[in-house]
């Protein structure tokens, strides 16, 4: 289970080229792609809330 859950960590923030970016909803983002202020806001905040459950999952 905890490997699981760190592969889905790693694939958040990571395309199947291992290139920085994350992908959300089926889309691979690059990390400097000029994305609008607010999608890159709406981003990082589904990544710390992901993130924060990948540990809370971690912990038990």
């Amino acid at each position: 289970m905890r490997k699981l859950i760190d592969i889905m960590a790693v694939n958040l923030f990571f395309d199947e080229n291992y290139q920085p970016g994350y992908k959300l909803l089926g889309w691979t983002y690059a990390p400097f792609q000029g994305y609008l202020f607010l999608d890159l806001k709406v981003k990082i905040w589904f990544f710390s809330v992901a993130w924060k459950v990948c540990f809370e999952f971690r912990k038990k």
